[in-house]
């Protein structure tokens, strides 16, 4: 499997259109936000590899609506498109692994 960097892999799943990236420092402040990702993979980039210095990174896998303000977490209401449904699903505490 061949290695992407944060751009390469959200151009991949987007396929050219709208995302929404964000840092969130633990205990901190969110930051980020929505951004076409066919423009701008060297501005997504850059940004990401100064916001993962001390920071997570992380990304919304649904399209949001064109319009919506930066720095803004994204709710169902936001969302143009669906891209794909992710879970997290952890096992009991006390199920064996």
């Amino acid at each position: 499997m061949t290695e992407m960097t944060p751009a390469q892999f959200l151009a991949a799943i987007t396929e050219g259109g709208r995302v929404n990236i964000c840092s969130i420092v633990p205990d901190g402040e969110l930051s980020g936000g929505i951004i076409r990702v066919d423009t701008k993979l060297q501005d997504i980039e850059a940004w990401a590899q100064h916001a993962n210095t001390n920071a997570g990174l992380y990304y919304s896998l649904n399209e949001p609506l064109p319009g919506l303000k930066d720095k803004k977490k994204l709710t169902e209401d936001d969302v143009a498109a669906f891209r794909g449904i992710v879970l997290d699903i952890d096992p009991d505490e006390d199920e064996e692994r």
